[in-house]
């Protein structure tokens, strides 16, 4: 998949944007920190996963003043076929049009333009909180799996109205017509996490060696909140959790609770993985992603590589372009020009309080 053409409309600092891609040669938007490089990679992953990278609320994707961000792409597929598309992200609502035509389903329209992006803030997945961890693969999987997507979208919206029938009092049967809701769901997500793991590991630890030059072993257990042998047993659970959820207000147990550890050699990487570790590991994590993805879909994603270049040497630099690039698109960021832009000849673009020109 190539991206062609890209237009912006009040998008975070992006006022009015617009610019034309040569598919075939990398692109690197510099910059200071603050300009906008980072919201311009956003709006470009977003037109594959309808979500941002950097947070799950609407509201700061709108430019401060603006009732919506508008956003449009040509995009040519690897089987040359071209589409155009457009979102319009309201507060609390997005519109997508697909050569000017609805999109009702996002069941239809998810990894149709595949899209992954590499950040600092992966780090999250290791240091931060379970949710980082949660929202990285719910976000992936919805991608590979619309089953799973649908499940996803089931389950938050039961589990939302549960806690919120838990915190009003509402009573028993209008919680437990809810929890009815939730279960099947609940089953359908553990064992789409459990299967993703499963095909993860395989791909995962190869690239990582690679990468670490055969050092280490890495892993990821997938820790559910609770055993589900099948969707009942999720009800059951939730049966005997009612009275400590109507204390609490909210839903103790089930997959918003799971949480996925990330060991090397054997130790979690959050409590003794270096950072080099941790770096290398998440870009293994990322690169596998990015392979599993493309073999599911059929299609080249775009990579886009916010700021990932910056700390890297020359040698590393040249090692995750190699790993990067294999026929991909790819659109960057960074407050410098590294070595292997220069090197590649990449496209040079300049940013500057959400405006771009080329680099000088």
């Amino acid at each position: 998949m190539r991206i062609e053409q890209v237009n912006l409309h009040c998008f975070r600092n992006i006022e009015q944007l617009s610019v034309a891609l040569d598919g075939a040669t990398p692109v690197l938007f510099a910059g200071s920190n603050g300009q906008g490089k980072s919201n311009l990679l956003e709006a470009i992953a977003y037109v594959g996963t309808l979500r941002s990278f950097r947070t799950s609320d609407t509201l700061p994707l709108i430019r401060k003043g603006s009732p919506e961000a508008g956003l449009w792409f040509r995009i040519r597929s690897d089987s040359g076929k071209t589409d155009e598309v457009e979102i319009r992200i309201q507060p609390r609502s997005k519109r997508i049009l697909v050569n000017g035509n609805p999109v009702t389903r996002l069941a239809d329209y998810i990894g149709t333009f595949p899209t992954l992006a590499f950040n600092v803030e992966d780090a999250q997945w290791i240091k931060g909180d379970p949710q980082y961890r949660r929202r990285a693969m719910d976000l992936f999987l919805s991608m590979m799996d619309l089953e799973y997507l649908e499940a996803l979208s089931t389950y938050h919206k039961a589990l939302r109205a549960r806690n919120q029938a838990l915190k009003n009092a509402s009573g028993s049967s209008v919680v437990r017509a809810f929890s009815q809701v939730m279960a099947p769901a609940a089953y359908q997500l553990v064992e789409g996490r459990r299967q993703w793991m499963n095909a993860l590991l395989p791909v995962l630890n190869p690239i990582h060696q690679h990468l670490a030059a055969g050092a280490e072993n890495v892993s990821i257990n997938y820790e559910p909140s609770c055993s589900l042998p099948d969707p009942e047993a999720f009800n059951t659970l939730l049966s005997k959790a009612e009275s400590r959820d109507t204390l609490s207000g909210s839903t103790s147990i089930g997959p918003h609770r799971d949480d996925f550890v990330f060991t090397v050699d054997g130790s979690n990487a959050r409590n003794f993985g270096s950072e080099g570790q941790q770096r290398t590991f998440i870009l293994a994590f990322k690169l596998a992603q990015l392979d599993l993805l493309e073999t599911k879909l059929q299609q080249k994603a775009v990579v886009l590589l916010d700021d990932v270049f910056t700390d890297l040497d020359p040698a590393r630099q040249q090692q995750a372009w190699s790993a990067f690039s294999r026929g991909r698109q790819i659109i960057a960021s960074g407050t410098v020009i590294p070595e292997v832009a220069q090197k590649e000849n990449w496209t040079l673009f300049s940013v500057c309080k959400g405006s771009i020109e080329p680099y000088a």
